[in-house]
């Protein structure tokens, strides 16, 4: 991977930002030796991934799709978001092999899930009426939400296999949902579901979680929050993140000040995260042993055992394989 060659430039890190003006870099997992992969001029770029053979990064630009590859840091748009083309990508995934992309867009009138094979770059259609959706580990499938025109309004979630076959409706459902995510083990399916609650100046929104187990000895069992208790006093929960190993759940309580909790899979055992109200960006360690979080410029790291903090170098987004080089948007 010849990232040596590219220019450096001495500008702020960060994991990832979605701007009017933003750029690929790469830089050293200390943090120095930043240097800039991309020069384009504008245009909202988001959703960083890496190939699975680390060769090569795509994002979205403007509703398209842009791969990088890392070697000669040459930019080919596979795909142009715009009326014309008829398309506008909100999420897009390398398949296992590396072989194809997955991504969910706009087209023809409402959310499709659509595949890409990169050799040809042709597109065929997956799963119509397809939205947010989680991709299972080892190639084992995907999970989606459906049922709608908007990209967040999708109440029916469902099980396929790679090929968007097989499909099977999950027990979950809800008015809205969001945040769609499965644990790295591929054993448990998050979400936040949106519901409404009379109030007497009108209907207002809330926030809670619902969890799915997709493999193990619950495999099949669905928790959430039953409907005759979504109350205007129930105690709102946001969905943050899930340990690697599906087990535990990170959310944020809404408030003036930070409020960060932790509870089972199962929706039971809640308990707070003890760490600074003005900490924030929390999120589990890629080993699931600790917590990271923000605190002014720096990085910490909360143990779950002992909930001791300590400073922590920052941990990538995204790792080239050789440990080398991290990738972000900035």
């Amino acid at each position: 991977m010849n990232i040596d060659k590219f220019p450096r430039h001495a500008l702020q890190t960060l994991a990832e930002l979605a701007s009017p003006a933003v750029d690929l870099y790469a830089e050293h997992p200390d943090g120095s030796g930043l240097r800039r992969l991309s020069y384009s001029f504008g245009g909202d770029k988001r959703g960083l991934c890496l190939a699975p053979d680390g060769q090569s990064v795509l994002y979205l630009q403007d509703g398209g799709i842009v791969l990088h590859a890392l070697d000669s840091h040459r930019e080919v748009t596979l795909l142009v978001g715009n009326r014309e083309t008829g398309y506008y990508v909100r999420d897009c995934h390398f398949t296992p092999d590396g072989k194809r992309l997955l991504f969910a867009a706009f087209h023809a009138g409402s959310m499709a899930i659509l595949r890409m094979d990169l050799d040809s770059q042709q597109i065929h259609p997956l799963i119509q009426q397809g939205g947010q959706f989680a991709l299972l580990p080892e190639g084992k499938g995907i999970v989606y939400a459906a049922g709608g025109g908007r990209w967040n309004s999708y109440g029916t979630l469902y099980q396929a296999d790679a090929e968007g076959g097989n499909r099977h409706r999950l027990p979950v459902a809800g008015n809205r949902l969001s945040g769609l995510r499965c644990s790295a083990n591929g054993a448990l399916l998050l979400a936040n579901l949106q519901y409404y609650v009379p109030t007497p100046t009108g209907m207002n929104q809330k926030s809670a979680i619902v969890s799915y187990v997709l493999a193990g000895d619950d495999a099949g069992k669905c928790y959430e929050t039953p409907a005759e208790q979504r109350t205007a006093s129930l105690t709102e929960k946001h969905l943050e993140d899930v340990s690697p190993d599906g087990q535990t759940i990170l959310f944020s309580v809404p408030g003036v000040k930070a409020d960060y909790r932790l509870m089972h899979y199962d929706l039971t055992g809640e308990r707070p995260v003890p760490a600074p109200s003005d900490a924030q960006h929390f999120r589990f360690a890629p080993d699931g042993t600790h917590l990271l979080f923000e605190l002014g410029d720096a990085t910490f790291a909360l143990t779950l055992d002992t909930f001791t903090i300590s400073p922590s170098p920052p941990v990538p987004a995204l790792l080239t394989p050789d440990g080398k080089y991290t990738l972000c948007l900035q």
